[in-house]
């Protein structure tokens, strides 16, 4: 593996990696992204829960709350018994994934289903069109 001296493309800062990437760190990269979604009049607010935002935006001064900062945090939680997984809420399926409805409380988890969580995503305000 070759390791260079490479430039962040978005906070000019030196760094050392592989010679493909661009950005020094994920918060960079999401940052980037974001203001090319600007740019083209894409949708900046798509992926916002609770009121921040998910691609590098900031919120009330504040850093966006990191929805993988939340799931580590809960993958953590559950193998050291700190949660545990329940069944369904909705249909009582055990096979169940976690659901967050506010990333800065990774311990506040919801269970559902593929199905029932696919379903509540589907459903959240963020997806729906204007109209229907």
């Amino acid at each position: 593996m070759i390791l260079i001296k490479i430039i962040c493309e978005q906070c000019n800062i030196e760094f050392i990696g592989k010679p493909n990437r661009k950005y020094c760190s994920i918060l960079c990269s999401c940052r980037a992204h974001a203001s090319v979604a600007g740019k083209k009049g894409g949708a900046q607010t798509k992926g916002d829960v609770n009121g921040q935002y998910r691609h590098g935006k900031r919120m009330n001064g504040k850093e966006p709350i990191s929805w993988r900062r939340c799931w580590s945090k809960t993958k953590y939680a559950l193998s050291v018994g700190k949660i545990k997984k329940q069944p369904c809420m909705v249909c009582n399926n055990i096979k169940v994934e976690g659901h967050h409805k506010d990333y800065s409380k990774p311990y506040d988890v919801t269970w559902l289903c593929r199905k029932h969580h696919y379903v509540i995503h589907q459903n959240h305000p963020s997806n729906l069109k204007e109209g229907r």
